[in-house]
């Protein structure tokens, strides 16, 4: 990062009013304002979500704030940001929650947006839909003080008028005055102008340095979840404020937004965009080169398909005289109570497997047909005396008495049998909600589950002492 120009003051004070909108803390202002100091930065980041997201946007952040610790020096501070992806226009999975109810069940909640291909940032919230939502969290949290402290913690506040600042007010909520710097495109979008712009501009050659490493990555076996096309740029364009992104393609000197033609050629875009950068909006490989071309990054944490294509836009960071930031792994693990715990560990199950995906044995989730020695007992005893009835059969009352007792016998060892089936439904029960709250419809927890639904069950404090234990941690862990 050595000679690289020194964060405008602009921008600083832009990011320190943004902390204070969403409610970030004294700690974020401060964080943000090392910056005019020459701090550097760990970058992390994710698409904002109903009620905060998937639990992995806390995971990322606070492996974000241990690695800024980390390398913090005296005279050398690193603060952790976390760039909410406003601009992102997947609502298919924006616009839903998975919270567990009060006994234990998945639930999905949905706002019903149709974004109609507007980043979350340029849609206004619905008030009736968020109520609904609101209304349906309250019915399926458990009615106890830790649920109602989550649902106090999920509401927007008067000010939110869209999804994004929603989703980042829970995180911050959640976190507390933890020092994290939230930082979006919206914000950033007064000085983007010339990075956009040389996305534009230089298109060819950052397509063509990520193709190669994405070529070489696949020769070596490794997975890439980016290949952009020849005849693409790594961007999109709003054709007015608050539009639809329209995905910028070339025709020789010409653009195509969304594969049309339009006024503009290579030129005049760039131009375009120099004078208002809010029409332009990164994609997810113009996102790390316009991340790292604002903020002195010098790590980013990641997941690992996010990680992988870290990797590949590496290389594209020299097109635009940019330092390519390290790239580390997130934190990872599940969240689970000691009652899900001894359930699992009652059939022989490891939670960390089944966390991780493992399959899990189908007898371990069925009601086997109990029996035990006490059944088994009884059984033979009303054989042994049923055997003594048919000696004795002749004398009335004998044989009266002996049927009874047989009968007495018979009647107990099903009773017994009846019960211990009961104690193994239960069981079975505790287990299935077990390994539901661990993949909960069938994903890994920390992708889906919302952060509400574990305050719902520890309280705030409660998660903020499991995600020291996630950051700390160094491998999948159960907390």
């Amino acid at each position: 990062m050595s000679g690289r120009p020194p964060v405008p003051a602009a921008l600083v004070d832009a990011l320190v009013a943004h902390q204070r909108r969403v409610g970030a803390g004294p700690a974020a202002e401060r964080a943000a304002r090392a910056l005019l100091d020459g701090a550097t930065v760990v970058a992390t980041g994710q698409q904002p979500g109903l009620l905060g997201g998937p639990l992995l946007s806390l995971h990322k952040a606070v492996g974000a704030l241990a690695q800024a610790r980390r390398r913090s020096r005296p005279g050398a501070p690193v603060v952790a940001v976390f760039w909410v992806a406003s601009d992102d226009h997947d609502w298919d999975e924006m616009d839903t929650a998975t919270v567990l109810d009060a006994v234990g069940a998945p639930r999905v909640l949905s706002l019903g947006v149709d974004g109609a291909g507007r980043s979350v940032a340029d849609v206004p919230l619905d008030p009736a839909a968020t109520g609904r939502v609101l209304d349906a969290l309250a019915a399926a949290l458990p009615a106890t003080e830790r649920g109602r402290e989550a649902l106090a913690l999920a509401r927007p506040s008067s000010e939110t008028t869209d999804l994004a600042t929603w989703s980042t007010e829970v995180l911050a909520r959640v976190l507390g005055d933890v020092g994290l710097v939230f930082v979006e495109p919206r914000v950033l979008a007064p000085w983007s102008g010339p990075a956009l712009a040389a996305l534009v501009r230089h298109a060819d050659a950052i397509g063509d340095a990520v193709r190669a490493e994405v070529g070489r990555r696949r020769a070596a076996g490794l997975a890439v979840p980016v290949d952009p096309r020849p005849d693409e740029a790594p961007l999109f364009v709003r054709s007015a404020p608050r539009g639809p992104r329209l995905r910028v393609g070339f025709d020789g000197a010409r653009v195509r937004l969304r594969g049309e033609p339009s006024a503009f050629d290579r030129a005049t875009l760039a131009a375009a965009l120099e004078r208002d950068p809010s029409l332009g909006s990164a994609d997810v490989v113009g996102r790390v080169l316009l991340q790292d071309a604002l903020l002195p990054v010098v790590a980013q944490v990641a997941g690992p398909t996010e990680a992988a294509y870290v990797a590949a836009v590496a290389p594209a960071h020299a097109v635009l005289g940019l330092g390519a930031p390290e790239v580390v792994a997130r934190p990872s693990g599940a969240w689970a109570d000691e009652r899900a715990l001894a359930a699992l560990a009652e059939a022989g199950l490891d939670a960390r497997a089944v966390a991780r995906g493992a399959p899990v044995p189908a007898a371990a989730l069925e009601v086997a047909t109990p029996d035990d020695d006490e059944a088994a007992a009884l059984r033979r005893t009303a054989d042994e005396v049923e055997a003594v009835l048919a000696r004795l059969s002749r004398e009335p009352g004998v044989a009266h008495a002996l049927g009874g007792a047989v009968r007495g016998l018979r009647d107990a060892a099903e009773a017994h049998r009846r019960a211990l089936g009961a104690d193994a439904e239960r069981a079975v029960a505790r287990r299935r909600r077990a390994v539901e709250a661990l993949r909960p419809r069938g994903r890994a927890q920390e992708r889906v589950l919302s952060p509400v639904s574990i305050v719902a069950r520890r309280g705030v404090e409660g998660v903020r002492q499991g995600l020291e234990a996630v950051a700390a941690a160094d491998d999948f862990v159960v907390v």
